[in-house]
């Protein structure tokens, strides 16, 4: 079934943020090539994420992992409670938002091999090459630039565009340190919240006893970024708007090296309370986004490039910038990374030890409570237990599962 019909046709009927990202970048025209522009990143980055507003601190600035969500949806019968409470989702704090417009994927409610769907829908609508797309805030005249890389990645934005250009050993090993560290640790999500009432036999509509068994799956897909596919795009795909050709814009439209790669999936089944009215509606948005937070979650327990890096503010005492926002809590363990420069300008991680969270008043509340009813307001970070004089501002950590 045609992706734009079903958006078409369905389209009216829903009223969610990632609703109104779609139709604001369908008047951009964007949607069925693989370009993006300065405008597209604003909208999709600033209505369904904030994690890049407000001008961020140096400082407070960590490489997480960039996420693009969509949803499975049943193409006979959509189920709009559910895929306006999935549109309405913020991304965690934690992510990059790298949304890129449509987020459901319709199928045929007979179909068992969701993962061969999903594969099949990413391959049909070159949502790998949009990826790299945004990542290079491509322009309708086919023109890249480092912008967004150099944001996220807290880099020059001239020096990784004089690296491309130059293609010297110093600039190569600038451009693979960001791609490891930023491209590459790029994934889609596809959610599937199947719901069954446990108990229709009681006749009535609005039966307040009724009882719904979710079933949800979560499929993990990582871009496919490597030196092979970098040394590619940078040396016969890129063009800016001072140097390049036309062709170079035909080759990057018309290439098939860019590849989703399937990780693997989390499930779990939960039965909660039937929800029919609006106000029972909002509850039901609360309910799916636990339902994302926990399949997030467990994805990164599986999966270890998954995990965002977050920076070390002192190393004494040893704090960090994250919080309860980003899920901090007693008792969780991190390892601690130190970037090591190489003598050809690469990058490698060097574990350094462990540390871990003690106590809960250790923990920085910055979530919106927090802001207002935290015992401790001015702290602005979190306190861990560990080796004295071993750690330094700057070091990495990425929890242990």
């Amino acid at each position: 079934m045609n992706q734009e019909k079903n958006y078409d046709d369905y389209g009216k009927n829903l009223l969610n943020g990632r609703q109104t990202t779609y139709n604001l970048l369908k008047r951009f025209n964007v949607l069925n090539a693989a370009e993006t522009t300065d405008t597209l990143i604003k909208i999709s980055d600033n209505i369904q994420s904030d994690t890049e507003t407000g001008g961020p601190k140096k400082n407070e600035i960590y490489k997480r992992s960039s996420i693009y969500t969509m949803l499975i949806a049943d193409s006979v019968q959509p189920n709009y409670h559910i895929i306006n409470g999935f549109g309405n989702v913020v991304l965690p704090e934690k992510f990059n938002n790298h949304n890129i417009g449509p987020y459901i994927i319709y199928t045929n409610p007979e179909q068992n091999n969701k993962d061969k769907v999903i594969a099949n829908y990413l391959r049909k609508e070159n949502v790998a090459k949009k990826l790299i797309a945004k990542w290079f805030n491509r322009k309708k005249n086919g023109a890249f630039d480092t912008k967004l890389v150099a944001n996220r990645g807290m880099y020059n934005a001239s020096e990784l565009d004089k690296a491309i250009a130059e293609k010297s050993e110093r600039g190569i090993a600038l451009l693979k340190d960001a791609g490891e560290d930023l491209i590459q640790n790029t994934f889609v999500i596809v959610f599937d919240i199947q719901m069954e009432t446990l108990n229709e036999a009681s006749g009535a509509i609005f039966n307040n006893k009724d009882k719904v068994e979710y079933q949800v799956t979560s499929y993990l897909y990582r871009l496919n970024w490597n030196e092979r596919t970098a040394a590619i795009f940078y040396s016969d795909y890129w063009m800016d708007n001072t140097q390049g050709d036309s062709s170079n814009k035909k080759l990057f439209e018309e290439s098939k090296i860019f590849q989703m790669e399937y990780i693997g999936n989390f499930s779990f089944v939960k039965k909660e309370q039937q929800f029919f009215t609006n106000s029972q509606g909002i509850m039901l948005d609360k309910l799916i986004k636990e339902f994302i937070d926990k399949s997030i979650f467990n994805l990164e327990v599986k999966f270890t490039n998954f995990r965002s890096k977050f920076p070390l503010f002192t190393g004494t005492p040893i704090t960090a910038k994250v919080g309860k926002k980003e899920g901090i809590k007693t008792g969780d363990k991190f390892e601690v990374l130190e970037k090591i420069l190489n003598a050809d300008g690469s990058f490698q991680y060097k574990n350094m030890g462990t540390i871990e969270v003690e106590n809960d008043e250790d923990i920085w509340d910055n979530s919106t409570e927090g802001s207002w009813f935290s015992e401790n307001p001015r702290k602005e970070f979190t306190v861990f237990k560990g080796k004295k004089r071993k750690y330094q501002s700057g070091m990495l950590i990425r929890q242990i599962y």
